[in-house]
């Protein structure tokens, strides 16, 4: 049982760490299409879970930071 547990705690640290699309809209006060404008045309970072977009959150961060002046 202990072993499930520390699979679902770190499943739930992994979620965590990613943002859905409205989540990095939000951060960045941008509408949705234009979060993926940004995906498609600036390299902000993704990864596919399934049919899912997430976005890194650690990532996202290092984005913001190389493109920001």
């Amino acid at each position: 049982m202990k072993r499930l547990s520390t699979l679902h705690t770190k499943e739930s640290q992994l979620l965590e760490s990613m943002l859905t699309i409205p989540q990095v809209a939000e951060i960045l006060s941008v509408s949705h299409a234009t979060v993926f404008r940004l995906i498609k045309y600036e390299g902000l970072p993704v990864t596919k879970m399934g049919h899912t977009t997430r976005i890194p959150r650690g990532k996202l961060h290092t984005w913001i930071e190389e493109h920001t002046a």
